[in-house]
């Protein structure tokens, strides 16, 4: 008879490889669209099913819950509770204008773009800390997956910079190429993170 914590070990592999399947059609439609239909059953087309990556990443949420939460709550919400209590806000008077508006922005963030960019450093590797708690099948622990989090941060940061740069791009033709581009590239993270070797 399976015992509960098998079961639930199941299902969470059943999970983990259902959303890897999800983000492996969808890296092989942005390699080669050719080629990946090529590969299909001529009788049934492999299709990326949206809402089952959805429940599969859920359950994977659940099952990993209590980690993910703690990750969170340290590399995320404490970065930027710290910032929102000791970093007073731009402050500007009730009929200042919009130039008056645009200078107490950009001075604050001029005067805190140290901080600011050590949040970003923070919650993405956060990011990649609960992607591989999620995606690594070893099931390996906080220190492990922050291990593996150092190893690929710079590659990771380095696809997300490209990823922006040619959103920009694609927005600057029109809106519709800038949306086209953004889902294409949704599940590179994710797909990074799972197929980056030990």
């Amino acid at each position: 008879m399976m015992t509960k914590s098998g079961n639930r070990f199941l299902s969470d592999n059943h999970a983990t490889k259902n959303f890897m399947d999800c983000a492996d059609v969808s890296a092989k439609c942005q390699r080669n669209p050719v080629a990946l239909a090529s590969e299909a059953n001529p009788a049934m087309t492999r299709k990326l099913d949206l809402s089952g990556c959805w429940n599969d990443v859920m359950q994977l949420f659940r099952t990993h819950r209590e980690l993910l939460l703690s990750v969170a709550g340290v590399f995320i919400l404490l970065p930027g509770l710290a910032f929102a209590m000791f970093v007073p806000p731009p402050q500007s008077p009730p009929d200042a204008d919009l130039t008056t508006i645009y200078a107490n922005m950009q001075s604050f963030y001029q005067g805190n773009f140290g901080w600011i960019i050590l949040i970003g450093l923070l919650n993405g590797f956060a990011t990649i800390v609960m992607l591989v708690l999620m995606l690594d099948p070893s099931r390996p622990s906080v220190s492990e997956a922050m291990r593996r989090a150092f190893s690929i941060i710079l590659p990771y940061y380095a696809m997300g910079v490209l990823s922006g740069v040619l959103t920009f791009l694609g927005s600057l033709a029109f809106i519709l190429p800038g949306i086209y581009i953004f889902v294409k590239l949704i599940v590179a993270g994710p797909v990074m993170v799972a197929e980056r070797k030990h």
